[in-house]
C-alpha cells in the first residue's frame, strides 16, 4: 500500500476510533475502506495509524 493510500484510510479510520465504536462497525460502514478487521487492528499495533491502540474500547483490557 502506498503512502497516499495509508494517509487516506487514516483520515476515515482515526477521528472514528476517538469516537469509540469497533473497528467492525467502521468497516461495515465504510465499504471503499476495503481491508480486513485485522489489518485495522494491524496498523493499530504498528502504529501506522495516528490513533494508537488506546484508543479501542475493548483493547486495553486484554494482555498481549
Amino acid at each position: 500500500m502506498t503512502k497516499r493510500k495509508l494517509r487516506k484510510k487514516d483520515q476515515i479510520i482515526s477521528p472514528l476510533i476517538t469516537q469509540r465504536p469497533s473497528p467492525y462497525h467502521i468497516l461495515a460502514s465504510h465499504p471503499e475502506l476495503d481491508m480486513s478487521i485485522r489489518t485495522v487492528y494491524s496498523y493499530l499495533d504498528h502504529r501506522l495509524s495516528t490513533t494508537r491502540n488506546i484508543g479501542l474500547k475493548r483493547k486495553v483490557y486484554f494482555k498481549p
